[in-house]
Parts: C-alpha cells; structure tokens; sequence
C-alpha cells in the first residue's frame, strides 16, 4: 500500500459542502468523494491518501482516507472544457478549518514538503505513519479502516 497527498487550494474550488461532509463523516464514520489526484496514474484502491488544505486561511493535513478506484478522467473541477484525473476515496478523517479544528500542520513534519504545486505526489511510508499516528485522535478516526467495497 502506498500513500499519497491530495491538494485542496480553496483560490481554485469553493467547497459550498464542507460542514455538511465533515458532519456526514461524523455521523457516518466516514465520507465518500473523489478527488482530483494531479497528473499521477499510480492510486490504486486501498492505497492511503491523505488532503492537504493550502493557500489562504488555516493551512494542514485536514483528511485522511482511502483510495476506492483507480484513476479516470472526467471534466476538470474549475474549467469544465478541460479534463482531469481523478479517483475515488473515503475519507475517515475530515476537519473543516472554518469550525475551529485544529489542522495537522506540515511544520510538524518537516522532513517532507508539505506545499507542493499538485496533487497525488507520494508520501514516504515512515512519514505517511507518522502524518496517520498525528491524526489518530481526529473525529472519525475510530471507524478507520479500508474500504471493502470498491464501486
């Protein structure tokens, strides 16, 4: 199992549904969603993904999941002419910056760089352990398993 860091930059997408997929994430144990991975065609289901939020506001590590598919294109999320790759994930973990969590900084790692220009880079195995161990007491994080069904 590899792992791998997604990216949210909200200068590129509003996430209108935030509050509403952390409280599901809440409620549920977890939260479905796909994602755009970057350019990287390596996710394979079971593999570990971890979201980083970046650019304006409260920066950090603010979900953790797995991934459910391989990749596929679809429309790209900002310019709908264009295309994307994407995979499908769930989210064990997810904290919303704007309601007072406190997001797992890359300060606290810094034997990787945490603020790369896209998504779906590889995250060494120890510091992915390590990155998982900080997050382990986040919500949702005692339902955390891989996901079973892979639709």
């Amino acid at each position: 199992m590899n792992t791998y860091l997604l990216l949210w930059n909200p200068d590129k997408w509003d996430w209108n549904s935030l509050n509403e997929d952390s409280d599901s994430c809440q409620r549920r144990g977890f939260f479905d969603e796909r994602w755009s991975c970057g350019v990287t065609k390596k996710i394979v289901p079971e593999d570990r993904v971890f979201l980083i939020k970046i650019g304006r506001g409260q920066t950090g590590i603010m979900a953790a999941g797995f991934a459910k598919s391989t990749f596929f294109k679809d429309a790209h999320f900002s310019k709908p002419s264009k295309t994307a790759i994407y995979n499908e994930n769930r989210f064990d973990v997810l904290l919303p910056p704007h309601k007072g969590e406190s997001l797992l900084s890359g300060e606290a790692l810094p034997e990787f760089t945490w603020s790369p220009r896209a998504g779906g880079i590889t995250i060494p195995p120890k510091i992915a352990g390590i990155t998982r161990g900080a997050l382990g007491k986040t919500p949702c994080s005692d339902r955390s398993r891989a996901p079973t069904d892979h639709k």
